[in-house]
């Protein structure tokens, strides 16, 4: 059974006969971060990203715009209002719908909250997967040039993109307009990845310090990082392989 971040640290306090320290208790807990993170990516670099190591959060999202791009590679059908071409709506109760095969309309959403730090893994995105809450539908990473231009791409084809600069994720859709298309907003999104402090997602919305939450990582592995710590830390080399709780 996983345990919590504070839990090890007290594990590592009372190995070294000072249980009530909290200036150790804090000392081990930037321990166990730094060895997670040096055990993960050695873990990564021989075996590849494991599901063990990743957590997930939900984030709400908030509208950045929303624009639509004439479409030349169709022959259009339509008017014109002062040289604009105009949408047609093929269902005035519901104006989300469209018709109108000329325009390929792009949608993008930001992340209402900063997002907590990934960790730095030799990959090639930030995170392990981002998507909308409830679907199957994913975004794929773009680094920041792409994504300026992706707006700009052949109308014939539909994307979904994703960047992430200044701790915040922005998505993009953009969607091919053929007969009749359903624009849903993109409201909340899941990110998947691998984290400096997991202890922050698991508690993402948690009024306490995340500290006592339960870390959902093989105990193995933390029994192994707790015992690391000691010998190279400390110097002190366990008789037994369980590290005895106060």
């Amino acid at each position: 059974m996983s345990k919590s971040l504070n839990h090890y640290a007290s594990r590592i306090a009372y190995a070294i006969g000072q249980p009530n320290n909290q200036t150790v208790k804090e000392l081990a807990k930037d321990l166990i971060k730094d060895y997670y993170a040096k055990y993960i990516i050695q873990s990564i670099d021989r075996n590849g990203i494991s599901n063990n190591y990743k957590a997930s959060l939900e984030m709400d999202t908030i509208p950045v715009e929303e624009t639509a791009i004439i479409n030349e590679f169709y022959n259009i059908w339509g008017h014109t209002i002062d040289g604009v071409w105009s949408r047609s709506i093929t269902d005035d109760a519901d104006p989300n719908h469209i018709k109108n095969p000329r325009y390929k309309v792009y949608t993008e959403y930001k992340t209402k909250s900063k997002i907590p730090t990934p960790m730095n893994i030799k990959n090639d995105a930030p995170f392990t997967k981002v998507s909308i809450i409830g679907t199957a539908i994913t975004f794929t990473y773009s680094s920041e040039i792409s994504y300026r231009i992706s707006t700009h791409s052949s109308p014939t084809r539909s994307s979904r993109l994703y960047q992430y600069k200044d701790n915040y994720i922005n998505v993009r859709q953009n969607v091919l307009i053929h007969d009749t298309v359903v624009r849903n907003p993109i409201t909340r999104i899941e990110v998947e990845g691998l984290w400096e402090n997991p202890e922050e997602v698991i508690g993402f919305y948690s009024t306490t310090d995340n500290q006592d939450l339960d870390l959902p990582f093989p105990n193995e592995m933390m029994q192994m990082i707790v015992l690391d710590i000691l010998k190279t830390e400390f110097n002190i080399q366990p008789k037994d392989v369980e590290v005895t709780d106060k």
